[in-house]
């Protein structure tokens, strides 16, 4: 997974969303250095906040998505430029008004690597790109993808139905103690599954969008600063902040970038309420005791993130014209800055 990597393959794996009549996967160039992870463009999910005091610690506890949730977050797009591919490695430019869907991680599951990179797995999208032997049909069999360690972790393979239909995938990689863990996932509902099987136990635990976990248990307990310790916030421009309550520190897109490296698009900083640097970068203000960022967002919703330094978690509080919401996130979550519809 080179920096340089844009992934144009994944054109070639649009699902059939009927009521989409053009569609472009935008492809957030995102540095995949040690704390990157692969950006994909963005799809939706039908998530908002649990209401009352604070929620339940897991925001996203149940929820998955489904291709008609992403199929839910699409918009018009004039006068655009787009590749449309016949799935074949054929691809061809057209223009003009079409519907978009976006995709970004937090409408899948983010997993982090043992050096530190992290890729994100998309089931109802049928977006999946991972440093294992095999991959996606037209992926290189003989010529797996890498992290940037120069390593691959196990096997992955697409899973189809008799008729050959692509219906999900399997990623199986060896556990650092021994055994197994195998992560399989459905396209149809969005469902994931990660089974632990070692010493003749076996233990199976469901993962929903937004989940950010360690690929190989117990293997980042070194690295302060990999994306299981974080809360992300994604924002509609394909833009990423990292917060670390617990050292108190955010990044914008990437922990180990220089500062102006990953420039968001002109002026979305002040648009969503950070700090602005320049007309393409900015920062969430950060003091000895902690953090706070508001955004005043579409449909009325003003977004107030903070946090005490030292917490395991961020606030949120999400106000309306009909009331308040407070809602504790974890680290090892991502979520959209923008509630999906």
């Amino acid at each position: 997974m080179s920096e340089s990597m844009i992934l144009e393959q994944l054109t070639q794996l649009e699902p059939d969303w009927p009521d989409v009549r053009r569609r472009s996967q935008r492809l957030g160039r995102q540095s995949l250095r040690r704390q990157g992870v692969l950006v994909l463009g963005v799809l939706g999910a039908a998530a908002a906040l649990a209401g009352g005091a604070y929620a339940a610690v897991r925001i996203w506890s149940g929820h998955d998505m489904t291709p008609a949730a992403i199929e839910q977050q699409a918009t018009t797009v004039s006068n655009d430029t787009w590749s449309v591919c016949d799935g074949q490695g054929h691809c061809t430019n057209e223009t003009g008004t079409h519907t978009e869907v976006t995709i970004l991680p937090s409408m899948g599951v983010t997993f982090v690597l043992p050096d530190g990179d992290a890729t994100v797995i998309v089931p109802a999208a049928q977006i999946w790109n991972i440093p294992a032997a095999g991959g996606p049909p037209g992926m290189p069999q003989d010529k797996p993808l890498h992290d940037n360690s120069g390593n691959t972790w196990g096997t992955a393979h697409p899973l189809r139905d008799p008729a050959g239909n692509w219906i999900g995938g399997v990623w199986s990689t060896p556990l650092s103690g021994g055994g197994t863990r195998t992560i399989e996932w459905r396209t149809a509902t969005g469902a994931m599954t990660v089974t632990d099987s070692s010493g003749g136990h076996t233990v199976t635990t469901r993962l929903h969008a937004g989940d950010v976990v360690p690929l190989v248990p117990g293997s980042l307990a070194g690295q302060p600063r990999t994306l299981d310790k974080a809360v992300t916030f994604d924002l509609p421009s394909v833009g990423r902040v990292i917060i670390f309550p617990q050292l108190n520190e955010t990044y914008l897109n990437d922990v180990n970038a220089p500062p102006m490296s990953e420039p968001l698009p002109y002026g979305a900083a002040a648009k969503y309420g950070l700090t602005p640097i320049g007309d393409y970068n900015g920062k969430v203000p950060v003091t000895p005791s902690g953090g706070s960022w508001t955004a005043h967002l579409p449909n009325g919703l003003t977004r107030t993130i903070s946090w005490h330094a030292g917490d395991s978690f961020v606030s949120v509080q999400d106000t309306t014209p009909s009331g308040t919401t407070n809602t504790r996130v974890p680290i090892g979550h991502e979520l959209p800055l923008v509630p999906f519809k």
